[in-house]
């Protein structure tokens, strides 16, 4: 018996304030990224990233995201201007602010698109999962956010 594939609809970054969701699955490119810290309470690893990507090309806004998992190795290294794509992303607000939280150890997943080399990483704990056969849906939107972060940033 074949096991439904769950299939993703990714909010753009310029609807999320708006989306009425408490979770969403985005891409985007990395503007910012902090190195994996361990967390000052607990024992879980972090990491902070904001993205940006088309809808927001008009504005200087980003949307930030702090990404937690049981082992730094779980994380993704970004570097400014590969493409991260989350899923699972909960939305909270803080300060008037909607900033993004992702818990690898409660279902969040990521894919890392490295724009240069063409190559693509993901979190080791979802690597076998076949949800990371990449559709052409998928690819087509990498390549969008590719080709667009390329006009703008020249």
């Amino acid at each position: 018996m074949k096991r439904a594939r769950y299939e993703y609809t990714y909010t753009s970054l310029e609807n999320i304030p708006s989306c009425g969701f408490s979770q969403v699955h985005i891409y985007g490119v990395v503007k910012y990224a902090t190195p994996i810290y361990m967390a000052s309470r607990g024992t879980s690893y972090y990491t902070t990233v904001s993205l940006h990507n088309e809808s927001l090309h008009n504005t200087k806004s980003r949307f930030t995201i702090s990404i937690f998992a049981d082992q730094a190795k779980e994380l993704p290294a970004c570097k400014v201007g590969q493409i991260l794509r989350l899923n699972r992303v909960k939305l909270d607000k803080f300060n008037g602010s909607i900033l993004g939280k992702v818990q690898m150890f409660y279902g969040g997943s990521w894919l890392l698109f490295d724009r240069e080399s063409s190559i693509m990483h993901w979190d080791s704990s979802s690597q076998p999962h076949p949800c990371w056969q990449n559709s052409e849906a998928d690819i087509a939107s990498v390549l969008y956010i590719v080709r667009t972060f390329l006009v703008f940033n020249g």
